[in-house]
């Protein structure tokens, strides 16, 4: 995965608290990337490299929708 892309799944927030955005994006090769804002542009900060690993949760496309919601 490089980038966003169109058919992926997005969660945005404060997830860490800090003030800033931050943008979770979930593809379907169970790619994961977490972007933070700067002020003026995204920077990835994590990436899972295409494992499906989240913190333990194995991420598949049928359950995305259990992680984002």
């Amino acid at each position: 995965m490089v980038g966003l892309n169109e058919n992926d799944k997005y969660a945005s927030g404060d997830f860490d608290e800090d003030g800033n955005d931050e943008l979770f994006c979930f593809s379907n090769t169970k790619w994961i990337q977490y972007y933070n804002w700067s002020g003026a542009d995204w920077n990835m900060d994590w990436t899972n490299d295409g494992t499906g690993n989240l913190g333990g949760f194995n991420y598949n496309v049928s359950n995305v929708n259990e992680i984002l919601w």
